[in-house]
């Protein structure tokens, strides 16, 4: 299994800063979200050769939604595919959109199915060696939205699972939802929260109430060796505390040997 984490974390950074602070804490991959504040990631390498970095690439995140894409989101997507392709990146992160306390049409689903085989389609014809993986995230954090998806496609669409969106929002365990999509996981997202009354408040990871421990342990049981991200959402939430404080914890509770070496510093 691989750690890694999300550049949203530290949205101000540039990507060889990044790589630095994943090498500095013994992580093997960066995801690319956000650099140098902005999302908008094409934009920001137009003009930029392919740049090497110390730590591997391994999944790039779009915005796209596949539930409401229309003609011009779906071509805003070509732009993250072929930096991915550029840049050596194995995946693209999508949404499926839509919300879990209002479910899917069949009309939803037919309109993500559509979406799916046009992108994979334009990818193929471009050569773009990038492999889609739709997020469990919106309407899609229920893994049976996911599988009702792939009912409609020719070829599998294989999954980033964001463990915290099924556990919170679909209200399952680690192990539950693993037993319905497990042989379509590539990736995973981990971050930690807490209720306050109505009010979400993502905390430092092993401080909240995500059963981290059974998520752990089950992707060692089932041999998992893909990767797993911290997703410390720093983008959206200056607020929170600092990307290094959230990846001190997170080695820690993964089960990467040594974090006691990692420097304690609260600077980001």
């Amino acid at each position: 299994m691989m750690l890694g984490y999300s550049t949203m974390g530290a949205p101000e950074l540039s990507l060889d800063q990044c790589g630095a602070l994943a090498a500095e804490f013994g992580l093997d991959f960066l995801e690319l979200r956000a650099l140098e504040g902005s999302i908008d990631l094409p934009r920001l390498f137009k003009e930029r050769a392919p740049i090497p970095t110390q730590i591997p690439l391994r999944i790039l995140g779009s915005s796209l939604r596949l539930t409401e894409a229309s003609s011009a989101d779906a071509k805003a997507f070509y732009g993250y595919a072929e930096l991915a392709h550029r840049l050596h990146i194995p995946y693209l992160r999508v949404f499926g959109g839509g919300r879990v306390e209002d479910g899917l049409s069949s009309g939803q689903l037919a309109h993500a199915a559509e979406c799916v085989d046009r992108v994979r389609s334009e990818m193929r014809d471009r050569r773009w060696n990038v492999e889609i993986l739709l997020e469990t995230h919106d309407a899609f954090s229920l893994p049976q939205a996911c599988l009702d998806l792939n009912g409609l496609l020719s070829e599998p669409l294989n999954l980033l699972w964001d463990s915290h969106h099924t556990w919170r929002y679909g209200r399952e365990t680690p192990a539950e939802t693993w037993e319905k999509i497990g042989p379509l996981v590539r990736h995973v997202h981990y971050k930690d929260s807490v209720m306050e009354g109505l009010q979400l408040r993502h905390v430092l990871p092993g401080k909240g109430k995500f059963p981290h421990a059974a998520l752990f342990d089950l992707l060692h049981t089932q041999d998992y060796l893909g990767g797993v991200s911290l997703e410390w959402e720093k983008l959206w939430h200056p607020e929170m505390p600092s990307l290094r404080d959230a990846l001190r914890d997170f080695v820690r509770i993964a089960g990467r040997a040594n974090t006691a070496s990692v420097p304690v510093s609260n600077e980001s």
